[in-house]
């Protein structure tokens, strides 16, 4: 039997063939297309809202899934954290992308006991504060309300009582130059925590009262000098005012005391030259 060479000289048809190529298919064709427009669409809402594009599509329902829903703040608590929420409120349902660092320091820099804070966008609903509080060096009480003093010119409404609390009259301008200066002076020389009221007197004084029963008069930007002339007279005054009194130092070179005579409640005046 001769070998078969050439299977050409056979005329026989193959009964299958070979797959070379496929057509693609036309639904998954489609699926790829509908995942790639919806990448397209939310890189072009995330573009529009970042870049400020379109500003007034930025804070339509188009956009809901990056409305502010949620403000975290963290560093402070009690009314203070209650007094930052309320007063970023007006940005609850605004998209994220469009509230800008500006937009909170705007807010922010017009609360009193913020020396500083960080912000940071959480996706998809929620904004983050930090909040730097300024230290206080005293907290006082104004009628009802207790307020947290820096010394700097600034005050506000405390969440917290500190056990050295005093209280100062309605007529004391807590954000007054010379009543803060009296107060950091106060902190200095360890006196602000047996203070027991101060009140306003005209013109630009005031008076001290301490809970041993005396009290001072100060010019309100001459306590530093005043008081050192107080602490140079103190061994007279010891050897000699055997009660207590109001120390008047607003006098050059002599302190006027008025001596309190708890038994007829009547006044007398020394002079100490």
């Amino acid at each position: 039997m001769s070998p078969l060479n050439d299977l050409n000289a056979y005329n026989v048809e193959p009964s299958f063939n070979y797959v070379v190529a496929t057509k693609p298919s036309v639904k998954k064709k489609k699926k790829i297309l509908v995942i790639l427009l919806l990448m397209f669409f939310v890189a072009a809402l995330v573009s529009f809202s970042f870049f400020g594009i379109y500003k007034p599509l930025s804070n339509s329902s188009v956009l809901s899934p990056f409305s502010l829903h949620y403000i975290n703040i963290y560093g402070i608590d009690g009314t203070n954290r209650e007094i930052i929420k309320n007063s970023l409120s007006e940005f609850i349902g605004k998209n994220i992308f469009a509230i800008s660092s500006e937009d909170i320091k705007d807010k922010i820099s017009k609360i009193g006991f913020v020396e500083g804070y960080l912000f940071r966008r959480n996706l998809p609903n929620e904004i983050t504060l930090e909040i730097k509080p300024k230290e206080s060096i005293c907290t006082v009480k104004q009628g009802n309300q207790y307020f947290s003093i820096d010394g700097e010119g600034n005050f506000w409404e405390s969440s917290t009582i500190s056990e050295n609390c005093f209280e100062v009259t309605s007529k004391v301008d807590l954000k007054g130059k010379d009543f803060q200066t009296l107060m950091k002076e106060l902190k200095v020389n360890n006196l602000n925590k047996d203070c027991l009221l101060i009140d306003y007197l005209d013109p630009n004084s005031y008076i001290v009262s301490f809970k041993d029963g005396n009290s001072f008069i100060f010019f309100g930007n001459e306590f530093k000098k005043e008081w050192a002339k107080y602490n140079e007279s103190k061994g007279w005054i010891n050897d000699n005012v055997a009660t207590k009194g109001i120390f008047d130092l607003r006098w050059s070179n002599r302190i006027v005391i008025k001596i309190i005579q708890s038994e007829s409640n009547s006044m007398e005046e020394k002079k100490d030259g």
